[in-house]
């Protein structure tokens, strides 16, 4: 089962004031749905739309399985990046359809982070069919390219 817990990471520095270095994890979920082409990916747009309006992820991304049509349609390539950009969802170049975000995906377009979702609640509604991969904090942090506050 996944955990239901992290780590709060706080030093107060007892100078003048009551100054506190922390940092918080904080758990966002994510969306990612694969296409094969940016053609499929237009296509079933109205899905994207539907993940968003949910509300159950703080970012929904695209990814992209075969980046070759990309240049050979640039007219579709372009329709995609608008609607994109309309709502906020990021484009991705990846390779395995069911793999999750690990980083190495080249970004077309960054993903905005809302931070409506209850993780929690998400975490219990994946049951115990979930894969799991320990990630290091340094790797974590790389994630950060993906996204627009």
């Amino acid at each position: 089962m996944v955990s239901n817990h992290i780590e709060m990471i706080w030093r107060p520095k007892k100078s003048r004031g009551p100054d506190v270095e922390m940092i918080l994890h904080l758990p966002v979920t994510v969306a990612i749905e694969s296409k094969n082409t940016v053609a499929e990916a237009l296509d079933d747009f109205g899905q994207i739309i539907r993940y968003i309006e949910s509300k159950k992820y703080d970012s929904v991304f695209i990814k992209i399985l075969k980046d070759s049509d990309r240049q050979d349609d640039s007219e579709k390539y372009e329709t995609l990046l608008r609607q994109a950009d309309k709502h906020n969802v990021g484009i991705l170049i990846g390779e395995d359809p069911y793999a999750p975000l690990m980083g190495n995906e080249k970004v077309l377009k960054r993903s905005r982070l809302s931070l409506y979702s209850n993780p929690a609640e998400l975490i219990k509604s994946m049951g115990s069919n979930v894969l799991k991969r320990d990630v290091s904090f340094d790797k974590l942090v790389s994630f950060r390219r993906l996204f627009e506050v």
